[in-house]
């Protein structure tokens, strides 16, 4: 079906009444409007119905509002205005488009214009000169994730290709890579895995970090190029001294002894790599070298570096054993996550400093020593390690950060610093081996969180310093028989008891003057509950959910009460004495 449409106006109208099923070219000419655009894309996702817009020969827009055809699947195809300069934030993210032309005078792409449309297969780009806003952290590239594109063509004046352009375009296989490019940018490529053949210009005189990572095919570099070089289809520098990115296609790699830096993402997602063999020329290894690289077993790190890069092995699922050199001062974040398979690692006593989640989901750590000269041991440190059953913190450790054994579920037995004055927030969340912990008196604070989730313990005696029990502190321990709440307590915050269905009595000291929201719902044993007269505030819902509470004493200091009865769940047969 064709249909010409010259009152631009009546686009919605036409779009809303075509019927199921459908291959329409609508033709629309004249002036055309941002409202008119965006009011026509909510008749473009119903996901039955195939359309060809051309707007073409329309005038009165130099843009592409952002998120205008987002999720439009119906769209197949559109040609553009020539006179358009800018392609707006997600203008046609996840759209159905199948290939796309972008018109000349197109100075401007925004992040994810074309992210995640997973049909498209074509893309040609008419413009020479054209660059994007782009957000590192937070922003996907122009044609990201657009796993059906196999071409893309680039114009011969190009001299960019941005920030993670085409990356995880798993599907492009062919890309003409013109011959006066001078820059690819952070990720231009990266995991594009079918890309063969990468062609680096005798112009190119900046390539970014991981603007190659997880490509499979060889890297050549021209001879005529002054920055950079290329050796067995590895991409370095022009001397050679720094190897900056392999091909992912690759089992076993050898460095040239000439190389004294792996840069940054070097073996990023080289999934079928065995085997690398390290000089000891090389002095640094930047962060994340060798994340990624999934069927690596073993590796052996040259005696000079001092540094474990952020993220060096993230991931590296089959990763068994490692050495790290005696002259190691510090393990940066992140640097074994995910690394499923490891077991067993002496961390030398060199080492003075460690980032947060260094061995975060090692599912299968079970033996660790902490070096002496650690005084941080930071957050997420051993989150989810799920074998490792006991552990010993030396006293040189005089922090800890939020989270750090989480999710330990067979973790047994704690030995805490005696120079620890805090248990850090969510400490020992859902750690449901932890049966009894000893807690020295030194620790004034326990935050938020610190042993919910622990479903086994059973006894615990908090420090006499300890002026506050924290929101969710012991929430869903629900093994919880026995607590030595200190003489010192002020406060229970909002949820500390919450679920602790094993307790039966509860002591609160004379110094306690805040009881706050739901501190105690749903503890279902708890069957005498004494509240002294130094308490002012008792907020609601404090003891909901109840059912066995006989006996609650409510003292004449109270100066702000939620409804007793309403926080606690009457019981008709034996009734609840409120005194």
């Amino acid at each position: 079906m064709k249909i010409n449409l010259r009152k631009t106006t009546e686009l919605s109208l036409i779009l809303q009444n075509i019927g199921e099923n459908t291959a329409v070219l609508i033709k629309v000419s004249g002036r055309i409007s941002h409202k008119t655009l965006v009011a026509s894309s909510a008749y473009m996702k119903s996901g039955n119905k195939r359309i060809h817009l051309d707007i073409s020969n329309t005038f009165g827009i130099d843009n592409i509002p952002e998120k205008c055809f987002e999720n439009c699947i119906d769209l197949k195809k559109i040609d553009l205005p020539l006179k358009i300069r800018e392609i707006g934030e997600r203008a046609f993210c996840a759209s159905g488009l199948t290939e796309i032309v972008i018109p000349q005078k197109v100075v401007r792409f925004y992040s994810g214009c074309f992210f995640e449309c997973e049909s498209l297969e074509k893309v040609s780009i008419l413009s020479d000169v054209f660059f994007y806003e782009f957000d590192y952290v937070r922003k996907e590239g122009p044609f990201e994730s657009c796993k059906s594109l196999k071409e893309a063509i680039l114009p011969a004046k190009l001299y960019k290709i941005g920030a993670r352009m085409f990356a995880s375009c798993t599907s492009l296989k062919k890309i003409n890579i013109p011959e006066k490019l001078s820059v690819f940018e952070f990720g231009a490529f990266m995991n594009c895995e079918e890309l063969q053949n990468i062609k680096v210009g005798k112009d190119v005189i900046i390539i970014d970090d991981y603007a190659f990572s997880g490509c499979s095919g060889d890297i050549t570099v021209d001879k005529e190029n002054r920055k950079y070089s290329s050796y067995d289809g590895m991409l370095f520098d022009k001397g050679k001294e720094r190897l900056l990115s392999v091909p992912a296609g690759k089992t076993l790699v050898t460095i040239p002894e000439s190389v004294k830096i792996i840069g940054a993402g070097a073996f990023s997602d080289c999934r079928k790599i065995k085997e690398i063999t390290i000089p000891n020329t090389v002095n640094e290894i930047e962060c994340g070298a060798f994340c990624g690289c999934s069927q690596l077993e073993n590796i052996h790190l040259p005696e000079n570096i001092e540094v474990i890069e952020s993220g060096l092995f993230n991931s590296c699922i089959n990763l068994k054993n490692i050495n790290l050199p005696e002259k190691i001062k510090l393990i940066e974040a992140g640097v074994f996550y995910n690394c499923t398979k490891l077991e067993n690692l002496l961390i030398p006593e060199s080492v003075e400093e460690v980032g947060e989640s260094v061995f975060e989901s090692c599912i299968n750590l079970e033996r660790i020593e902490i070096p002496q000269k650690i005084k941080y041991l930071r957050k997420k440190f051993f989150k989810g390690c799920q074998k490792l059953e006991k552990i010993h913190i030396p006293d040189s450790v005089k922090k800890i950060g939020h989270n750090i054994f989480e999710a330990c579920i067979i973790l047994k037995k704690v030995q805490l610093s005696e120079n620890i004055r805090r248990i850090s927030k969510y400490a020992f969340k859902d750690c449901v081996g932890i049966e009894e912990i000893n807690l020295h008196e030194k620790i004034r604070k326990i935050r938020d969180g610190a042993f919910w989730g622990c479903v086994n313990l059973k006894n615990i005696k908090l420090p006499r310093k300890v002026t506050r029990i924290s929101n969710h502190t012991f929430h869903g321990c629900e093994n919880l028989e026995q607590i030595s709440i200190p003489e010192n307590l002020i406060t229970i915050g909002k949820h500390a008891f919450e679920g602790c269905s094993g307790l039966k009595e509860i002591v609160i000291p004379e110094h306690v003057i805040r009881i706050e929201e739901s501190a105690f719902k749903n503890c279902t044993s708890l069957k005498i509950v004494r509240i002294p007269e130094s308490v002012r505030v008792i907020e609601e819902n404090a003891f909901e959910g109840c059912d066995d509470l006989e006996v609650i004493y409510v003292p004449s200091s109270i100066k702000r009460c939620g409804n007793i009865k309403g926080m606690v769940k009457y019981n008709r047969k034996k009734g609840i004495n409120i005194f």
